[in-house]
């Protein structure tokens, strides 16, 4: 398996910079052709080039769902690019604790209001999306159980699941730039008799333009100045007395789903939605099954305004079934990582080499020509980039005596 660098050319030669660091060796700059010129200098004599050959089929491969769960420190709600984030937050009220504290029981207590505290993060929302970092966003009741561990996907149909919830009438919610204060009614609190009382909510986007926000999750750090994790503060009455109790969400979790997306010519590749573009490339009869590959490329456009990422590491896997059970089978040959600095173009052209041996397998037959995908590493985030126009280039050369 190979670390291969990407490259960028733009046809502003704008200031971004997506970067591949080697596993081992930094970052690379090199040149992108190693034979010189486009790819073949005047005398190559027997090397010859197949250059941006399109896909001949390409497909999106929706393999799961990740949710963001500890020790994640965000929390998302909002909707960009035909996503939609929702998060889940659960309270738990020890009703008899609470009593027992002020000399009484749990029958005796009279809730008198009910508060859900968010501490928003503005910079981090706006910076990721891109998008106006406070947008409308509904408060429901869960209608169906759940934990940091829920997965929101269906393996059989590769889809995603529908988690039911209900409004909650008579929410309302203030907002300033660092937080938000959600007053709920009363009934808001579930009791099983068990002494230990719940609240649950779920946060999801209202109609209207794409936002995300994000808020602290109740894995933040609170050693920072400013970071809020999300916070229950109930007054209760028992006789003569006013009792405050405050305490932070006992579980939190967020995650994405599609909604109604159109590709229009888009592929995505995404990180805890599990989006990979499997593209297809019909070599030419031309190149013989005895020819050497010296050098490969994939090439496509990124198209900035509909990605969101920081980093993103991939993983490029050829495709095969086995003969045995007949699954998919991915083999990892080439892992890179996309990072973003800063940029003005919204259109750059990106290059990765990568390992010549799909080609030369695909070439001797000694491998089905199944296509490639281009997979996220890891699922410790939603982050997804959008490419166009995915072609290949290669070398190869063919010994005198078979010419």
């Amino acid at each position: 398996m190979t670390h291969m660098p990407i490259l960028i050319r733009t046809a502003r030669q704008a200031t971004l910079a997506l970067l591949l660091c080697l596993a081992a060796a930094g970052c690379s700059g090199d040149v992108l052709n190693p034979v010189g010129g486009s790819l073949l200098g005047r005398n190559a004599g027997g090397i010859r080039e197949v250059v941006q050959l399109p896909a001949s089929s390409t497909r999106q491969l929706f393999e799961r769902i990740a949710t963001l769960k500890p020790p994640v420190s965000n929390l998302r709600i909002g909707r960009k690019d035909g996503f939609a984030f929702r998060s889940l937050l659960r309270f738990e009220l020890p009703a008899d604790s609470i009593a027992a504290a002020a000399g009484g029981a749990a029958i005796d207590l009279t809730v008198d209001s009910l508060h859900v505290i968010l501490g928003w993060r503005p910079q981090e929302a706006t910076y990721r999306f891109g998008r106006p970092w406070e947008g409308p966003f509904e408060v429901h009741r869960p209608d169906a159980a759940w934990n940091e561990a829920t997965a929101f996907f269906d393996t059989t149909s590769a889809t995603e699941t529908v988690f039911p919830s209900s409004p909650i009438p008579g929410v309302s919610i203030t907002r300033s730039d660092t937080l938000a204060v959600i007053r709920l009614p009363l009934d808001a609190i579930a009791s099983d008799g068990s002494g230990l009382d719940k609240v649950e909510l779920l946060l999801e986007p209202g109609a209207g333009d794409d936002f995300m926000m994000a808020s602290y999750s109740s894995e933040v750090s609170t050693a920072v100045p400013g970071n809020r994790r999300p916070t229950i503060v109930v007054f209760y009455r028992m006789d003569d007395q006013v009792i405050r109790y405050e305490t932070v969400a006992r579980q939190d979790v967020s995650w994405g789903a599609r909604e109604g997306f159109e590709p229009d010519g888009q592929l995505l590749l995404a990180s805890g939605l599990r989006l990979s573009p499997v593209l297809q490339f019909a070599l030419p009869d031309t190149v013989p099954p005895n020819a050497t590959v010296n050098f490969a490329r994939i090439e496509f456009e990124l198209d900035l305004d509909a990605s969101v990422f920081d980093v993103l590491p991939l993983q490029m896997d050829a495709i095969a079934v086995s003969s045995a059970t007949g699954d998919t089978v991915y083999t990892t040959f080439t892992t890179t990582t996309f990072s973003i600095l800063t940029y003005e173009d919204s259109l750059p052209q990106v290059g990765i080499n990568f390992s010549q041996s799909v080609i030369r397998n695909w070439i001797s037959g000694s491998a089905a020509n199944l296509g490639m995908a281009l997979r996220a590493q890891f699922d410790s985030d939603f982050g997804w980039v959008t490419i166009r126009n995915p072609r290949i280039s290669f070398v190869y050369s063919i010994a005198p005596e078979l010419e």
